[in-house]
């Protein structure tokens, strides 16, 4: 059964989402330009309160926040930020590039963990944290149609102890398809 839950404030247009700490972490899209993209940790009992914990970047609005993940070793957030707000018409232009961010939820740092995508998407870790996976949708062009000359990619980091990312190699292909959401398993 799907059961409309009443979260306040209201999570506006969530993408990915992912158990944080006995709560859930969703990244909200946003909407138009005055609602900014946010990640959002809500609780899963009622009375469903909900709590925007990052909604920009040094100031400047994140572009349409996709996918969200906990890496296992450092319960750091890492969260994909891409421009398909833009590109479906629910957002304006584009003010960051497509990145993955890291939040230190301890401290409340955020950094770029990874650039250089045409679309970073689905975000996942290996299950002892020490690989990042990042699916790239840059064929995907929203209602602009599909570029197969653009990455359709998953990629895999390695996480350093740090938590900083190193050495992306291509992981796969698909094909055909474009690979999206991504989770990793022992098997």
């Amino acid at each position: 059964d799907v059961v409309n839950v009443p979260a306040t404030p209201e999570v506006i247009n969530s993408n990915g989402g992912t158990n944080f700490r006995g709560e859930i972490v969703f990244a909200g899209e946003g909407q138009g330009a005055d609602v900014p993209p946010s990640l959002f940790v809500m609780n899963p009992r009622e009375p469903y309160n909900t709590t925007v914990i990052l909604n920009n970047y040094f100031g400047r609005q994140f572009n349409s926040l996709n996918d969200v993940a906990v890496n296992p070793r450092n319960d750091d957030l890492y969260f994909t930020d891409t421009l398909y707000g833009f590109l479906q018409d629910f957002r304006p232009v584009p003010g960051l590039p497509d990145q993955v961010y890291r939040l230190n939820p301890t401290t409340g740092a955020v950094t770029v963990a990874a650039d250089g995508f045409g679309h970073c998407n689905g975000l996942t870790f290996s299950p002892n944290g020490s690989y990042a996976y990042v699916a790239d949708t840059g064929a995907a062009g929203g209602f602009y149609g599909t570029n197969l000359s653009a990455p359709a990619t998953l990629y895999r980091f390695t996480v350093e102890a740090d938590g900083t990312w190193s050495n992306r190699k291509t992981f796969a292909a698909p094909s055909p398809g474009i690979p999206d959401g991504v989770h990793c398993d022992t098997k």
